[in-house]
């Protein structure tokens, strides 16, 4: 039913029972290893048809706040660069390791499959204490990751923004 949602706090749950269960602390990142645009339907199809990364992951963050009632991402200035990034605004949620995992794997994978692997973050801002294994973490980037931080997102230079998408279909977006 395209209607029915699982309430935000009770995804997180699962997803933080599922590593303890599991006892599969990196179950975020395995997730988010497996989403692609195709996940997306419509809206990724639209993303993967914008003139440039920025414009696609615009689409994305203006979208993505409507299908969400505890979490969002964003896509702003930070310094020099941009961060793309994601925050928990349910004032009842906890922050979640496993939710923040997920979310940079798939940003990571937006970013490869959108570029055809051709740009990628600067570095990766981490909510939360750097975990004892770091190991899931490099299997699925070799860009640094700053744990401890204020945020949660991936760091963009802009340049990184313009990238072209060989995938640029003005008519094909309209239609989607």
């Amino acid at each position: 039913r395209p209607d029915a949602y699982i309430p935000y706090a009770s995804y997180l749950k699962i997803l933080e029972r599922s590593a303890e269960l599991s006892r599969c602390p990196d179950v975020g990142l395995r997730l988010g290893a497996r989403q692609t645009l195709a996940a997306l339907g419509p809206l990724g199809k639209a993303m993967r048809h914008a003139a440039t990364l920025g414009e696609a992951l615009d689409d994305f963050v203006a979208f993505q706040i409507g299908n969400s009632t505890g979490g969002t991402t964003y896509l702003h200035r930070s310094g020099d660069d941009f961060a793309f990034g994601y925050g928990i605004y349910d004032p009842d949620t906890k922050p979640s390791r496993e939710m923040y995992d997920l979310v940079v794997a798939i940003g990571c994978n937006f970013i490869r499959d959108l570029t055809a692997g051709k740009a990628e973050p600067l570095e990766i801002l981490m909510i939360g204490r750097e975990p004892a294994d770091l190991t899931p973490y490099r299997a699925f980037t070799t860009r640094p990751i700053r744990f401890d931080q204020r945020e949660t997102g991936l760091i963009l230079p802009w340049r990184v923004l313009k990238f072209p998408l060989e995938t640029a279909d003005v008519g094909m977006r309209e239609t989607v």
